[in-house]
C-alpha cells in the first residue's frame, strides 16, 4: 500500500539560500509526485527560480512538510 500526497510543503531555513541548486533539484523531484509549495524563512532575497508562499498558506493546504534546514527550522514547519 502506498500513500499519495496531493501537495507537499518544503520549508528552507535562510542559510540554504546559497544552496539554491540544491533546493531547486529538490522542489523538481518532488513536483513530479505532488504540488510543491516553499516558504523560505527570512532570505534576503526571493529566489527567482521558485514561487513562493507565506508559511500560513503553506501549512494549510499541504498534505506533507519537509523541512531543509535544522532544529528551528523543523520546529518552524
Amino acid at each position: 500500500m502506498s500513500a499519495a500526497f496531493n501537495s507537499i510543503g518544503l520549508v528552507v531555513r535562510n542559510d540554504m539560500q546559497s544552496r539554491q541548486d540544491s533546493i531547486q533539484q529538490v522542489v523538481t523531484v518532488l513536483d513530479r509526485h505532488a504540488r510543491v509549495l516553499v516558504h523560505c524563512l527570512d532570505f534576503d532575497q526571493p529566489m527567482a527560480e521558485l514561487s513562493q508562499v507565506s508559511l500560513k498558506k503553506l501549512v494549510s493546504e499541504v498534505d506533507l512538510v519537509i523541512s531543509l534546514g535544522g532544529d528551528g527550522t523543523l520546529l518552524t514547519a
